[in-house]
């Protein structure tokens, strides 16, 4: 079976081909497949979005310069701010959902825009930020 499409302006149509073209559209309907957790962010994901928002600042550790806000930095973040349970934990599920949920089937956790808008207010503070290292 072969199938022809052709694509016409409906704009430029005459209203007697409209009216055809308009009886044809309603057998047409798109499907919309939901896509779990579609709305999640990937950790280093995050990392991009904070530093960025945090003006891509950097800082020296040890002898070298890193991005103020790394994938060390979220690590604190989570544990500090207690969103998930620590890598290797039998109850992975328990997470605050209003930042973060566990993905079973993938092994992972993905993360929500509210997270990354409470890290970028948080580590604008220089004494929060601080705190993290103490």
């Amino acid at each position: 079976m072969h199938c022809l499409f052709n694509f016409f302006s409906f704009d430029k149509m005459t209203d007697e081909e409209k009216k055809k073209v308009e009886r044809i559209a309603a057998l047409i309907k798109e499907k919309h497949i939901p896509v779990a957790n579609d709305d999640k962010i990937k950790p280093g994901t995050v990392v991009e979005m904070v530093q960025r928002a945090l003006g891509n600042k950097s800082i020296v550790k040890g002898k070298k310069r890193v991005d103020k806000f790394n994938m060390d930095t979220h690590t604190r973040c989570w544990k500090k701010y207690k969103i998930r349970p620590e890598t290797g934990s039998s109850h992975p599920e328990r997470t605050n959902t209003k930042y973060c949920v566990y993905d079973s089937m993938n092994k992972n956790y993905g993360y929500t825009q509210a997270w990354v808008d409470f890290l970028i207010e948080q580590m604008n503070k220089d004494e929060e930020y601080n705190s993290l290292f103490e």
